[in-house]
């Protein structure tokens, strides 16, 4: 199995995305009073920490190109990267 990821976003980015979307939690935060005030900061929370994991972990755009050689190139490099992995191996 070939998992792939896509590289940390930088950290500049990072803080533009996210600014906005700390700067509205403060404020919605600091209007919230009532005896369901904590609970309701607690949702609050959790819908921040989801708004700024989908950023830093959202899909983005994944450029891939040929592997030189084709095939036969990438067949011998996992062989010889990987012991014991064979192609086609359900066949």
């Amino acid at each position: 199995m070939l998992i792939l990821s896509r590289a940390a976003a930088a950290s500049r980015w990072v803080e533009f995305f996210s600014a906005r979307a700390v700067e509205e939690y403060e404020k919605r935060v600091a209007a919230l009073e009532g005896p369901l005030a904590a609970s309701r900061i607690a949702h609050r929370s959790r819908s921040l920490a989801d708004e700024l994991t989908s950023i830093t972990s959202g899909y983005d755009l994944t450029r891939a190109w040929p592997f030189p050689g084709g095939a036969r190139a990438w067949v011998a490099a996992a062989a010889a990267h990987v012991p014991g992995w064979a192609p086609d191996a359900d066949r």
